[in-house]
């Protein structure tokens, strides 16, 4: 085995580009393991974890490292000559002669053609972006996360002076004009408004209405932390009301995590004044109906009241599965979730039914720092996977696996291997995995062959997040 290596510093690509980099370079003949990251502490801990990391390396977070082991020097020398040709970035002339393509925001003329800047940019850099595209009277839609909520605030109240909407930071997901930013799902075109600080939640439910052939007029991401104490609902709330004088939105949803109390008093009242039907999930909130402000205890109960209030007819995703098997005493539900929302629904069906667990949002700010999103590169999972093979406490494993617009190539197809190899080493009885497979019909990776997948790699597969958590309690002895 030889292994090759080169760093770059001061020099910076985005996690997309470096996964895209990663599994081109792997896919060379004769390479057994290629990398491509920023040398973050993490990724330099999960490079050495898995023999790619190089002897007495001198690299820093804003330095690019690229690895390779190779067969032999020639296929690692000759994988790694590739390089330049993966990270060239294309003209502005393959984008069309007719585009002028600003080099910065600070370039970009106020009252152009363009009228929104999509940002994804590390978070140290994100928010000074985000000022330049407001003042530039772009509305934005800020992806970066690890952007510190002071200055989060800042940018709100600045959207909110010039009326533009400030999506983010970390806004996971937008379908604006029928074109979906972000981790965005290919549903069809329909009556529903979203407004979501969960992009993992806006996906379930238009996934879930988009099965019974409701679709989604609009979907305005908000960022995770939009209605806590510290922001206090601000772009929610204008969310709300761009969404009131949408005239194709028959009924608006509201999707977040748990909300502060006086944020989500405000937005009641913002909502019984809409003069619009809406259905609000706040998960955890204990709140009334009133008028025609609807509360759902979960998504998959978002979905049912929106296609009732449209007298249409909710097909259950699926009923709880029977639970066969052996009881698991001493056993906990583990989790590993790409969504922090999904993350956060799950342990609330586990702690009504009273079985311990111990669920990670691997979208969390501290596990992506530096490095993509678990729905783009599922590297960090996988490996997280495998460990909990060498656990004797593990009684089921919960996952999702997220379809769409940006999210990986074949997410069930890479995550099969550390499925196998979890069951092939798990100490004692095979425990159950229940997955939440995420996904449109018309999503690029396959709904039907994602699912099918899945499936023969060994999971028990649900499209509604409620199910597959439930399924999993009920497999811990002490639940039944």
């Amino acid at each position: 085995m030889a292994l090759r290596w080169l760093v770059r510093a001061n020099t910076y690509h985005d996690s997309i580009k470096l996964m895209r980099i990663s599994e081109s370079l792997g896919a060379q003949q004769g390479v057994v393991r290629a990398a491509a990251v920023m040398g973050t502490p993490l990724n330099r801990d999960l490079l050495e974890d898995d023999g790619l990391l190089p002897p007495g390396v001198d690299v820093s977070s804003d330095d690019l490292l690229v690895t390779v082991l190779g067969e032999d020097d020639v296929a690692a020398d000759r994988a790694l000559a590739r390089l330049d040709d993966l990270v060239r970035v294309r003209a502005a002339s393959d984008y069309g002669s007719h585009l002028s393509i600003p080099h910065t925001m600070a370039s970009v003329s106020p009252g152009g053609e363009a009228n929104l800047a999509v940002i994804a940019v590390p978070g140290a850099f994100a928010a000074a972006e985000a000022f330049a595209a407001l003042r530039a009277d772009l509305h934005v839609y800020l992806f970066s996360d690890n952007v510190a909520v002071q200055d989060e605030v800042r940018l709100k109240r600045l959207a909110a002076e010039r009326d533009l909407l400030m999506m983010g930071p970390d806004c996971g997901t937008a379908i604006l004009g029928g074109v979906g930013l972000g981790f965005a799902n290919r549903v069809q075109s329909g009556p529903v408004g979203i407004v979501g600080a969960s992009g993992t939640g806006i996906q379930q439910v238009a996934c879930l209405l988009d099965a019974v052939d409701i679709g989604i007029a609009a979907a305005i991401g908000t960022g995770g932390r939009d209605l806590s104490s510290a922001v206090g609902g601000s772009m929610t709330r204008r969310a709300v009301a761009a969404l009131k004088t949408d005239a194709a939105v028959q009924i608006v949803v509201v999707i977040s995590k748990p909300a502060d109390g006086r944020a989500a008093q405000r937005l009641h009242k913002d909502l019984v004044k809409l003069r619009k039907p809406s259905v609000v999930c706040l998960l955890g909130a204990e709140l009334e109906d009133q008028g025609t402000v609807h509360y759902a205890a979960n998504l998959t109960d978002t979905a049912r009241m929106v296609a009732e209030l449209l007298g249409r007819e909710f097909m259950a995703p699926e009923e709880l599965p029977k639970v066969t098997g052996p009881a698991r005493p001493d056993t906990q539900v583990y989790g590993l979730f790409a969504g922090g929302t999904l993350r956060t629904e799950a342990a609330q069906v586990l702690d009504a039914m009273g079985v311990p667990h111990t669920l990670l949002d691997l979208g969390g700010d501290e596990y992506t720092q530096g490095r993509a999103h678990p729905m783009i590169d599922p590297r960090l999972r996988a490996g997280m996977l495998t460990d909990l093979a060498a656990r004797s406490d593990v009684g089921a494993v919960l996952l999702d696996i997220i379809l769409g617009d940006l999210a990986h190539d074949d997410p069930a197809g890479a995550i099969a291997p550390a499925l196998a190899e979890f069951q092939a080493n798990v100490q004692g009885p095979v425990p159950p995995i229940y997955v939440t497979l995420v996904g449109a019909r018309r999503d690029p990776q396959g709904l039907s062959e994602q699912h099918a997948r899945l499936e023969a790699a060994g999971a028990h597969v649900f499209a509604a997040n409620v199910v597959a958590a439930g399924a999993a309690g009920r497999s811990i002895g002490s639940a039944t």
